[in-house]
């Protein structure tokens, strides 16, 4: 497969090899083969657990890379990428590189790896845009969660949709992701999934005022499985 894509015979757009048993080496070799090529547009190694941190980043450091790759859609859920990983995808967003769809659910990501994604958010290059940003469950800590809220939400500027399911908020996240949309300082979140926990009856009263204001700040909010 590496081989074939190096080749830049044909136009090979997308790149769907979702549970295909890919291992660090496999990935890394899929790196070297994407230095040759700029066609491929969409990339999906969902469920590839053994690709693990040194293959996802040998891949996104590609991706990364000034005029290699515009990738629009990169999709590692369930890779084993871990900080390390994510700290690679801050790279990918940083380099304006066009990626519009990104998403790393269930890959050991903790605080520092949230802090990491946050930061290259917040520093991406102008007129950047994210479409989506699925960081759904990883292990945020409060201190990823804190990063999320001033660094994502809050500033407005890149990302359009957000999932946050199962990162550890709880009651006083919700609440802090409730504060923080209310003194968004411009522009709107299209759509915000914040489902799959148990706010407890303080945390749905906090969600219920809210979703009963005049809020302009975000267009949709996802509460499925709370």
């Amino acid at each position: 497969m590496a081989d074939c894509i190096a080749s830049g015979s044909g136009s090979l757009s997308r790149l769907l090899l979702e549970k295909n048993g890919i291992t660090s080496a496999g990935a890394k070799d899929l790196a070297a083969a994407l230095r040759k090529t700029s066609h491929v547009r969409w990339i999906n190694l969902n469920n590839n657990g053994e690709i693990g941190a040194d293959g996802a980043v040998a891949l996104l450091n590609v991706l990364a890379e000034a005029g290699r790759c515009r990738v629009e859609r990169v999709e590692f859920d369930g890779c084993g990428m871990g900080d390390k990983g994510a700290e690679a995808v801050g790279g990918v967003i940083l380099s304006g590189g066009g990626s519009t769809r990104i998403s790393v659910e269930r890959n050991d990501i903790h605080a520092a790896g949230f802090r990491a994604i946050a930061e290259a958010v917040a520093n991406a290059p102008i007129g950047a845009k994210i479409g989506m940003l699925n960081l759904r469950a990883n292990q945020a800590g409060k201190e990823g969660v804190e990063a999320v809220l001033e660094k994502i939400i809050r500033p407005a500027r890149v990302v359009q949709e957000l999932d946050i399911r199962r990162v550890g908020l709880g009651p006083d996240g919700v609440k802090a992701v409730v504060a923080a949309l209310r003194i968004r300082e411009k522009g709107v979140l299209e759509r915000v999934n914040v489902g799959e926990y148990d706010y407890g009856e303080e945390g749905l009263r906090v969600l219920t005022e809210f979703i009963g204001e005049e809020c302009r700040a975000v267009h949709k909010m996802v509460l499925n499985y709370s």
